[in-house]
């Protein structure tokens, strides 16, 4: 992925205040870690300023970094050649999904214990979408309405579900598939983490239960259908975290829209809010755990006025659900 450029979000004609992004390796004091992680973003999406596209990917496996980097690097164009008038968000999705993942599996990459996650969010007027495969988050950062501008409280809404063996639906598909289900290890606050293994092997111990790639997983139900949903954007929204798990795995939902509208809110730009994000998420990795995973996050903020009138001149039109919606 590269930065998005400040005159693309300029250019923009959608409420984007700003757009701030960070990549950054591990670490492992054992071996010498290249990072797995990357990310996509257009701001004027298939040519119209009306929409933006962005997304975060997080390999794994021996071609890990592979497989994210073809995700990145194809996303913004594959979803661009299903976009049709005729077809609804979620189909626009769900067939650029499916066509990666054939291109995926196609290629010279050895998919057999590599895969990837993909987290996108398009932004189309006043409406979002966010499509998820696997388990990094999209979190909006929503002003409390009794709060004031200035000191307003956030709270913290999770756009998408961390898609792991624990959420009932995924256990259920996983288990009919025959897939075991079974700890590897604990996390640093004791809780056991289940990971997917065929019935018979030690294999692949995969801890996401829909993953691109992945083709050993995928025989006991491991799958790449992103989980797609709507969200009203208003002037309210303050802005919209998409990260990678290793943000999630000590810092929570709320703390991390804390931390973000913190720097938001005392003169900081959004470019020093995701790195305060990035360095914190990383120190409670070394504390925790003596290394760290690669972190990658977006931040998309919004102008809160531009978003209020683009909400305002909106309101009298009414919103289908997501089966009914196009882009």
């Amino acid at each position: 992925g590269a930065p998005v450029p400040a005159s693309a979000v300029a250019l923009t004609q959608l409420p984007l205040a700003a757009v701030g992004s960070v990549t950054m390796v591990g670490y492992d004091p054992e071996r010498s870690k290249i990072n797995q992680d990357d990310f996509a973003a257009d701001a004027c999406f298939a040519d119209d300023p009306t929409k933006a596209v962005f997304a975060v990917c997080d390999g794994h496996g021996p071609n890990g970094r592979r497989v994210a980097n073809l995700l990145a690097s194809q996303l913004v164009s594959t979803l661009a050649s299903e976009l049709d008038d005729d077809i609804t968000v979620d189909r626009v999705f769900k067939r650029a999904f499916l066509k990666l993942n054939v291109q995926l599996l196609r290629s010279q990459i050895d998919c057999a214990i590599s895969g990837s996650t993909c987290l996108a969010l398009l932004v189309s007027g006043t409406r979002a979408y966010v499509a998820n495969v696997g388990d990094s988050r999209c979190v909006a950062a929503i002003k409390i309405s009794d709060s004031s501008v200035s000191n307003g409280a956030l709270e913290a809404v999770e756009w998408s579900v961390d898609q792991k063996p624990e959420v009932f639906e995924e256990e259920q598909r996983l288990l009919a598939m025959g897939a075991r289900l079974a700890p590897l290890g604990q996390g640093y606050d004791g809780h056991l983490i289940n990971r997917i293994w065929l019935p018979d092997k030690d294999t692949p111990g995969i801890a996401m239960s829909r993953s691109f790639g992945d083709s050993i997983a995928t025989t006991v139900g491991v799958i790449s259908d992103p989980v797609v949903t709507e969200h009203e954007l208003t002037a309210d929204t303050r802005f919209v975290i998409l990260a990678t798990d290793g943000i999630w795995e000590f810092i929570g939902s709320q703390e991390a829209v804390e931390i973000v509208g913190k720097v938001l809110n005392t003169g900081g730009n959004v470019h020093q809010a995701v790195r305060k994000l990035v360095v914190e998420a990383s120190r409670r990795w070394m504390c925790h755990e003596h290394l760290s995973d690669d972190i990658t996050v977006i931040i998309v903020a919004f102008d809160p006025i531009r978003l209020g009138k683009a909400d305002s001149a909106s309101a009298t039109r009414a919103s289908g659900a997501l089966g009914s919606v196009r882009v």
